[in-house]
Formats: structure tokens, sequence, C-alpha cells
């Protein structure tokens, strides 16, 4: 369910969980301390991308500015993976032009998903309505944008990911260097 952005280079996915709190009685006005959902419990539910993170990870050769959202949901055995955000990309050449490259991303991705053991998240019955758009622009004259659907690096077929998830954090590994860092949203 992840995906690896070409060219101005990251990656995507979510999850969510809610906290089961223990079930000894407390006195008025204490607070009542929370034990995390962990494992496959703690999927169910929303997740932000932290976009940030992905991009300062993944961008070893260039700044990139990440902006918009990449939202995850898990519920009932069904994922899916909503993409609205830009990366922005910007250099100077030796001649002094500056190149900036624009990757706008859209649509979604659904499935189905099961985790079979502890750490493993199985995504199957993949649909994928996604697209991204590139722009190229060479000392502030953009050139044709170039529409590819699905999304490169978006996920088109069946998929198994590593995953830890524990309270309001996600992560998701592809088995590359990066990792993709969720926030629980509700």
């Amino acid at each position: 369910m992840g995906r690896l952005r070409n060219v101005v280079g990251a990656v995507a996915i979510a999850a969510l969980a809610t906290p089961v709190l223990v079930a000894v009685a407390a006195p008025v006005g204490a607070v009542t301390p929370a034990r995390p959902r962990t494992g496959a419990r703690c999927l169910v539910g929303s997740w932000q991308l932290d976009l940030d993170r992905l991009v300062q990870e993944a961008s070893v050769t260039q700044k990139l500015t990440p902006s918009g959202t990449v939202e995850l949901k898990f519920r009932n055995g069904e994922f899916s993976q909503n993409y609205s955000d830009t990366l922005t990309g910007e250099t100077t050449g030796a001649t002094g032009s500056t190149v900036k490259v624009t990757q706008e991303y859209g649509g979604g991705v659904i499935g189905s998903y099961r985790a079979p053991s502890a750490g493993q998240l199985d995504l199957s019955d993949v649909v994928n309505t996604t697209a991204m758009k590139m722009t190229v622009s060479v000392n502030g004259v953009a050139g044709q944008p170039n529409t590819q659907s699905p999304a490169p690096g978006t996920m088109a077929s069946a998929v198994t990911l590593a995953y830890t998830c524990r309270g309001n954090t996600l992560q998701i590994t592809a088995g590359g260097p990066v990792a993709q860092h969720y926030t629980r949203t509700h």
C-alpha cells in the first residue's frame, strides 16, 4: 500500500488505533491510565502520513517541499488510502538556471487487508484510481504537464508490508530504507 515517488522521491501509507482503558476503578477526578492497542487491533481507524518526515528520509539529493495530505483508513477488513498532496523540488543548474519540479498526487487506492501475524500486513483486491501530474519549470517558464495514472509508486497489486502500530503511531515499511510514519486522526 506504500508508494515510492520517483524524480522527487517520497512514499505514503496510513492507519488508526483507539486506546483501551485499564479496567481499574480510579478515584473521582483521577486520570485513568490508558493501555494503547497494539498489533492488528491497532490498525483500525484513520491515519495521516507525516509527509515532512517522509521527504526528509527519502530525499538525499535535493530539498523537497511537501504540502497536502495522504490519509489511510482501516475498517472491517478493508483499507483506503486517499492522496491530495504535492511535492515540489527546486535546484539551480551550473549555468544559473532554476529548475522546479512539481508533482501533484490525487485519487485513491482501496482494497482488502489482513494482519495474519505480528507485524505483517497483507493487502489484496487492490483498485487504484490515482493520478500524478508533473510539471517542470525552467526559470519560471512551465513546460507541458505530464500526467500518469495510476500515479508512479502507488500500489497497484497485492503486497505484503511490515508494520508497527502502538496507540496513535503507525510505521509501515516495504523492505527498503525509508519507513512511512503515520499519526492517528480518528
